[in-house]
């Protein structure tokens, strides 16, 4: 199986990591791959184990109006937050839909709805953060949001990027969202991805966008650092799951740790 997912990677032309030091892509290594299914199929069959959990009379249709959506924009990315007046925020991402679905490395922006009820409907309220950015790190797009509030304080966690000093215009960008993967700069601003943070007192802003990305990439992971997961401990320290390259896998999960939200 690990053998046809690499062929089909590669008769797609989707994205693999690339070697920080020779720019070249890395196919993953499947030697790993091999041993872990070996070991799982040696693993005697258990049976499952019995208990009395039935989720299934908690399953409800969705209807319509529990269904958001952004007219003219792409989606994604979700992340719901109560305020202590019982208000939901919904944080998200959108990009416009005349860029086509590749345009949310390009042109990504978070946006807020909110409801009176988790399920919805949600009503827009604003942008929270552009598709362009003030910091070297934070040039182009606004992507993976996650809100969360520690210490009396609100933190945005999201991904950017930057075209590594290549001066890309608009019309650059917008040839990158059409084209996709085979694009001249795809693997560029696909690789400069970073976790970064805005700050707030309140959910109604304003944010203030930290200059710096809070974790880069070196450990198990390489070149990018996304999807960001936060949370703090009992120990008062926060933990972090974020997703970079690895050449065995193609792309891993790693475990960053703080000592503040800000890293």
């Amino acid at each position: 199986m690990a053998k046809r997912m690499v062929a089909t990677l590669g008769a797609t032309g989707a994205q693999l990591p690339v070697d920080s030091t020779t720019g070249a892509a890395m196919a993953p290594d499947l030697a790993p791959l091999k041993k872990l299914a070996e070991a799982h199929t040696r693993q005697p069959q258990q049976p499952f184990a019995a208990d009395d959990l039935d989720l299934s009379p908690m399953v409800r249709p969705v209807s319509q109006q529990q269904i958001y959506r952004d007219e003219g924009f792409y989606t994604w990315c979700n992340s719901i937050i109560r305020d202590k007046d019982g208000t939901y925020h919904l944080f998200y991402v959108r990009w416009p839909k005349e860029h086509g679905f590749y345009g949310w490395l390009t042109h990504s922006e978070i946006a807020r709805a909110v409801s009176e009820n988790p399920a919805g409907p949600y009503t827009f309220r604003n942008v929270v953060l552009p598709s362009r950015g003030e910091h070297p790190w934070n040039r182009i797009t606004a992507h993976n949001v996650k809100i969360t509030e520690l210490a009396g304080k609100y933190y945005l966690y999201f991904i950017s990027t930057s075209d590594g000093g290549r001066n890309a215009t608009e019309a650059d960008l917008a040839a990158t969202a059409r084209t996709g993967y085979s694009a001249p700069l795809w693997q560029p601003l696909r690789n400069n991805q970073r976790t970064g943070v805005a700050t707030a007192d309140s959910l109604d802003g304003p944010w203030k966008v930290h200059e710096k990305p809070v974790v880069e990439p070196r450990g198990p992971i390489s070149n990018v650092t996304v999807n960001p997961a936060v949370w703090q401990t009992a120990e008062n320290r926060f933990h972090m799951i974020v997703k970079g390259d690895s050449p065995a896998s193609r792309v891993a999960q790693a475990l960053a740790i703080a000592d503040n939200p800000l890293g």
